[in-house]
């Protein structure tokens, strides 16, 4: 990870702790109870000693009240703190926005923005690039502010965990999206595929075929974790499945991530071993491989779940003089305000909103920053009715 001295850096430790339980204090509020002692030592990463130093300045400015045998808390008359404006980074690996050109990226970004700005915070970007080894490693610019205490919270996009970790022990509350903290907030794939399945069912499909891609260029870093992952999605889905009566049938289920790494040797990092094939490309590859059989064992309906690998299916059926709708149903995940599918009004449309996912972001953050020592949290956002 990148490291850069700073000179303009002096205050002490107790200094910095200091500033940290002020903000907390002017969130809680007044006669609120602070964390224990060795829940802020370790949140922090500081000796009791530095935080002994820094309560007894905070008793003296009529911030805390230390009440023995029973904790901290927040001065019954809190003085009113200046109003401050909090800086909110938005810390994005390059590979995301690379990531098949999808447009659902950059649609998050802008709503993120538009709610940072109505929340009164202030946002910086920062696009961290990833290194060979396939680690991001973040740039120095984001570290002096995060050491010069310029920014008070992080929204992270698809930063690896040592990125995220480093981050929070500075006391920097973290919330990732695609990625690692102690608060993820993830598009909710379980009720996706729900949908879908009952979308195709009320058109009376019952040999239900489901595609799901693998990102292009976005590494992988535990590739044993990762096998674990689409071992219990492949459960799951076989649950959906019998929930709604339907017959699980293997051969019509192709994850394509779960495929790829089947091929691949174990590993903890093997970073350097990075997929290839654009989702679009995805879509064609699945349609000759499986449009090519006899007709008799062609899937009735077929769930989707990502927009462009559908584009390519899409592409690639009318070239074979197939068309969805007319010679079997489609179900897709599509992304709202996108073009991607734009026009194509006979697929069944499973709609995740970027404006929901970037509400969910900041809600999540707002409360990290109340709450610093909150548990580890998965905030789900479901697709909206369409």
């Amino acid at each position: 990870m990148a490291t850069l001295a700073n000179p303009l850096k002096t205050r002490s430790k107790p200094q910095e702790l200091c500033e940290h339980l002020q903000v907390l204090a002017q969130r809680l509020g007044p006669g609120a109870k602070f964390p224990t002692v060795s829940e802020i030592c370790r949140q922090f990463g500081v000796s009791l000693g530095t935080l002994n130093s820094a309560l007894a300045q905070l008793e003296l400015q009529g911030v805390v009240e230390r009440r023995h045998g029973v904790g901290i808390f927040v001065a019954a008359h809190l003085p009113v703190a200046a109003p401050k404006v909090l800086n909110v980074a938005l810390v994005c690996a390059a590979w995301y926005l690379r990531t098949a050109n999808s447009p659902f990226w950059n649609l998050l970004l802008d709503v993120a923005n538009e709610i940072c700005a109505s929340r009164g915070l202030k946002m910086s970007g920062y696009l961290e690039l990833a290194q060979k080894d396939g680690a991001d490693e973040l740039s120095d610019a984001l570290v002096y502010n995060i050491e010069s205490g310029n920014i008070h919270a992080v929204v992270s996009i698809g930063l690896v965990e040592s990125a995220v970790r480093w981050i929070e022990a500075q006391g920097i509350p973290v919330v990732s999206y695609a990625g690692h903290s102690s608060c993820i907030v993830v598009s909710d794939s379980e009720k996706i595929c729900v949908r879908a399945v009952q979308k195709l069912k009320s058109r009376g499909c019952e040999r239900i075929a489901l595609w799901m891609p693998i990102l292009a260029n976005v590494p992988i870093h535990n590739f044993d974790g990762a096998r674990d992952t689409e071992i219990k999605r492949h459960e799951t889905l076989k649950n959906i499945f019998s929930g709604h009566g339907l017959q699980w049938q293997e051969d019509l289920y192709r994850n394509l991530r779960a495929e790829w790494l089947a091929m691949q040797p174990s590993g903890e990092n093997m970073a350097n071993v990075i997929p290839q094939e654009k989702l679009q490309e995805q879509g064609y590859r699945l349609v000759k491989e499986v449009f090519s059989q006899p007709r008799s064992a062609w899937p009735d309906g077929l769930f989707i779940s990502d927009d462009l690998m559908t584009h390519g299916a899409l592409n690639t059926w009318r070239k074979l003089g197939l068309e969805p709708e007319r010679d079997f149903q489609v179900a897709t995940h599509v992304n709202a305000g996108s073009p991607v599918l734009a026009g194509e009004d006979h697929l069944l449309r499973i709609t995740m909103h970027p404006a929901d996912i970037a509400e969910a972001l900041f809600v999540s953050l707002e409360e990290r920053m109340k709450n610093p020592l909150a548990p580890a949290q998965i905030v789900r956002v479901p697709p909206q009715d369409n």
